[in-house]
């Protein structure tokens, strides 16, 4: 039987309970406080809004997923200059700043700071983008990187030799699941040490996964 969609009612119709469950509750949006007062039976389709995470949210038949308002992501900054890093050495970028945003525990600046880590029930696709500031020198190149889980490497991005300090800018998009994370990794290979001075890694929920 398909799900009811609309129905225009009349003066004098007297509702009934399967109306007031189909029509009315399954198609509302049903705001909460919190996780802990979502519906116990959703069904495909129903949205709810969580105030706790300023955030609309629709069920899959399987999963909420963020649907409207703060979409989920993090931003987190350098704020150390990292100094003599390594002739031809990868440099995971450590992110000790107080994060400019953090919608749902990404990261942590004390602990593990180089990594941005998709948190349980938040799997989807993200846009990711990265900056590496290096100090001036007029040799050779300097680069910036996104890493998956030290392994899978994703928006290679190189400048030539210059002088006086800039940036390196690296952008993708990846499709994450929970537990999966991300590092932001710079290289430079002007044959001494060179200083990172500054960095900054964002990712930001777009959409969900991808149907198989």
């Amino acid at each position: 039987m398909p799900s009811p969609q609309f129905n225009t009612f009349v003066a004098g119709h007297i509702l009934t309970a399967s109306e007031m469950n189909s029509y009315l509750m399954k198609q509302s949006v049903i705001v909460c406080d919190s996780s802990a007062d979502y519906p116990g039976s959703p069904v495909e389709g129903m949205v709810i809004f969580d105030k706790a995470l300023n955030r609309g949210l629709f069920y899959t038949g399987a999963a909420w997923l963020p649907s409207f308002g703060s979409m989920p992501g993090c931003k987190a900054l350098l704020s150390t200059t990292m100094s003599n890093t390594a002739n031809g050495a990868d440099i995971p970028v450590a992110l000790d700043d107080t994060d400019a945003w953090d919608t749902d525990a990404f990261h942590d600046p004390a602990s593990n700071n180089t990594k941005i880590t998709i948190p349980t029930g938040l799997g989807g696709r993200y846009i990711i983008v990265g900056k590496i500031s290096w100090e001036s020198d007029s040799t050779a190149r300097r680069t910036a990187r996104i890493k998956l889980n030290d392994t899978s490497s994703y928006g290679f991005t190189a400048s030539s030799a210059e002088t006086g300090t800039h940036g390196v800018l690296t952008t993708a998009e990846i499709e994450l699941v929970a537990t999966d994370y991300v590092e932001l990794i710079g290289q430079q290979n002007t044959g001494g040490t060179l200083d990172i001075t500054g960095g900054d890694l964002s990712v930001r929920w777009v959409s969900g996964p991808d149907p198989d």
